[in-house]
């Protein structure tokens, strides 16, 4: 389906994860994490990123409506700003907020290289660029605060994180599946020597400190 598979050890024993999950992110947040662990904050609350992107976006709709250039983006910012999941073969879906872990160290990498720590984050930088580029200055500026502003103008570091021995009752599926056939289907591609990418995320439950947490480098 993705034609991205990787060859799995027994994947859980003794309600723990057997083998390390990642999580990619960026310079941006790791001061945050040290102090809190990682999911101790929650950045899209604490900014109130989703409400800004969805006054942007109302913004954009508004002025921009019928243009070519926003009809391209159009559907996909909608499903955002307003953290729908789509139902028509989009597979948009969006839930802002959480901590996902990954077993495959390369999704997590090209994650944090292509946001900014918060996937969230990366759209909102897009749709302030489409808006300042469409002379939109002023709703830019009357909207955005200066401390989200001061953020999307600075670059980032990708980081990547380890995990070793992450309890089953610290995680779920990212997805909404239920765990236990998530983790069925685990035991099913490990006896097939394959998983799918599309089911190795992990959703974070609890925040796990820093002392669990190996920093790979910048």
């Amino acid at each position: 389906k993705y034609g991205f598979l990787i060859k799995m050890k027994k994947p859980f024993e003794n309600g723990v994860i057997q083998r390390p999950l990642y999580h990619g992110t960026t310079s941006l947040f790791v001061n945050s994490i040290k102090e809190h662990g990682l999911g101790g904050l929650n950045p899209v609350e604490e900014w109130d990123l989703v409400s800004i992107y969805r006054a942007l976006f109302e913004v954009a709709d508004k002025k921009f409506r019928g243009a070519i250039s926003w009809e391209k983006v159009r559907e996909k910012a909608s499903y955002i700003a307003y953290q729908k999941n789509s139902n028509d073969g989009l597979n948009y879906n969006f839930r802002h907020g959480n901590v996902y872990l990954t077993p495959i160290r390369k999704i997590a990498f090209d994650y944090a290289s292509i946001n900014e720590g918060s996937e969230l984050l990366g759209y909102l930088k897009g749709l302030v660029l489409y808006l300042i580029h469409q002379k939109g200055h002023k709703e830019v500026n009357d909207i955005l605060p200066m401390k989200v502003a001061s953020i999307l103008s600075k670059s980032y570091q990708p980081v990547l994180l380890r995990l070793e021995s992450v309890c089953l009752t610290e995680i779920e599926p990212e997805n909404g599946m239920d765990k236990d056939y998530l983790l069925s289907l685990w035991q099913n591609f490990y006896e097939t020597g394959a998983v799918d990418k599309g089911l190795t995320n992990w959703k974070l439950t609890k925040p796990l400190p820093w002392g669990r947490i190996e920093l790979l480098g910048y």
